[in-house]
């Protein structure tokens, strides 16, 4: 029989960053078992007064996405600009 996960466990950060996202590598994304991340686009990987997805963002989010599964989220008004970003970001 399988354990049994609630919403709320599944919520629980199993890691928390004291720097920057990007120092997440696939290397310490495996180290940790994460199988996938919650990114909240504004003031994360992206500035709230930008719809530009900065190389640098991108190139990490190509990086990882080969190790992990990866969700934004955001609670941007502009629908627009985070489809935008979406679209950039794959």
């Amino acid at each position: 029989m399988l354990p049994r996960t609630t919403t709320i466990s599944l919520l629980e950060p199993k890691l928390i960053l004291q720097g920057s996202v990007l120092e997440l590598t696939p290397s310490v994304l495996a180290r940790y078992g994460l199988k996938g991340l919650v990114l909240d686009v504004d003031d994360t990987i992206i500035s709230t007064r930008s719809a530009a997805v900065p190389t640098e963002v991108e190139a990490w989010i190509n990086e990882v996405r080969e190790v992990v599964q990866i969700a934004l989220v955001s609670n941007n008004l502009s629908h627009a600009r985070i489809r935008r970003i979406a679209g950039v970001l794959g």
